[in-house]
């Protein structure tokens, strides 16, 4: 919800307090919720009208939203007071193993460096080495002590490509058949 001043022909101005919200086709509207007449009249009666409104109608605003059962969760600020650490990463981590992946490249440094660079192309998008640097950010997540395995394991992935993609498809139920055959030079 936002205050919104209009003009009418005859050059009075008009305070509304307006709401967005999407019709039936999704398309995006705006509907008047309060009409608070005219804008000279308001800041006759109170200088610091205008501004009073917009904070009323800002609090109102948030007050409609948990209404409607919003929550909010800043998953930045880490609840316990400790060193904020990402666990979203564990959903994506669950679709690895699921797909497979994690058994074809084991448990060991390959495994991990794979769950940390899927992980962090998810969690927080960046470069190999960003996300070797960040990976201590993640709950419980993967560990890769040194950075040169990042690299050793690309090559390992790469050889696994099509048992990867095999086993991926075979967790998915779909035939060997369904798979396409990339040659790269």
């Amino acid at each position: 919800m936002f205050v919104r001043i209009t003009k009418a022909p005859t050059g009075v101005e008009y305070v509304h307090t307006v709401e967005g919200y999407r019709d039936e086709r999704g398309r995006s509207k705006q509907r008047i919720i309060a009409s608070h007449g005219k804008l000279a009249d308001l800041l006759a009666g109170d200088p610091d009208g205008l501004v009073k409104l917009k904070e009323q109608v800002q609090a109102a605003g948030v007050d409609r939203a948990a209404a409607k059962g919003v929550i909010v969760y800043d998953t930045s600020v880490p609840w316990d007071g400790g060193a904020p650490q990402n666990v979203g990463w564990l959903l994506v981590d669950s679709v690895l193993a699921r797909l497979g992946a994690v058994g074809v490249m084991g448990r060991g440094t390959a495994g991990e460096v794979l769950r940390l660079l899927v992980c962090s192309r998810v969690v927080w998008p960046c470069s190999k080495f960003k996300a070797w640097e960040r990976q201590q950010e993640l709950f419980a997540g993967p560990t890769v002590p040194d950075w040169h395995e990042v690299y050793r394991v690309l090559d390992d992935i790469a050889a696994k490509s099509q048992a990867l993609q095999q086993v991926a498809a075979a967790s998915l139920e779909r035939s060997p058949g369904s798979l396409a055959v990339v040659i790269m030079t």
